[in-house]
């Protein structure tokens, strides 16, 4: 590990000349895999007050820094999702679901797509965010948007509409959606749950 001791060497100058501790940052492999330490050198000075040592502690910090990316990961699907919900942003795609026999369209699978901010950015299919919207706690309101633009599209096709486990098993949820149903009955009655 040369790299790693010509920086703990230029470290242990570094803290000696300054009389200050510097903190830094490495990587070691430690069972063949990749291990973050944050580390602080500092002289250790004899009776007179001179610096005849240094010392370097290191923490391992691997765990704290995955986590704090999961959290920041699950802070940034949440407020593409909300945003997206919000801002219209969320998109129904109809996909037709063809007879075989008659080669005639017996209804529409309808599928979300997530159009970004920006939207210069290519539309996010389906793969992309519903197993984080489902991982994230979020696909309940995904699904209870998709039941009102399936009640709205419902004059005009037979709207077909996958709804999530997660959704089906939630309280809240399945009461909206049974509220959204009971309020437009004549489109609900043509709408086919998947």
């Amino acid at each position: 590990f040369p790299a790693i001791s010509d920086q703990m060497l230029a470290n242990d100058h570094l803290a000696v000349g300054e009389r200050e501790p510097v903190y830094d940052e490495t990587v070691l492999i430690r069972d063949g895999e990749e291990r973050t330490y944050v580390t602080v050198t500092f002289a250790l000075p004899d009776a007179a007050g001179r610096a005849v040592e240094t010392c370097t502690i290191g923490t391992d910090v691997t765990e704290r820094r995955e986590r704090e990316s999961a959290r920041q990961e699950r802070r940034e699907w949440v407020h593409r999702i909300d945003s997206a919900l919000r801002e219209d942003r969320m998109l129904v795609y109809a996909q037709p679901v063809i007879d075989v026999a008659s080669g005639e369209p017996e209804g529409y699978e309808l599928l979300a797509r997530l159009q970004p901010a920006d939207e210069l950015e290519p539309i996010l299919e389906p793969a992309t965010f519903l197993p984080e919207a489902e991982r994230y706690g979020l696909i309940q309101a995904i699904d209870t948007w998709m039941v009102g633009q399936a009640l709205g599209l419902a004059e005009r096709f037979a709207p077909r509409v996958n709804l999530s486990a997660v959704t089906l098993c939630d309280p809240a949820a399945r009461t909206e959606i049974v509220g959204m149903l009971g309020a437009a009955p004549d489109a609900a009655r043509r709408i086919v749950f998947e």
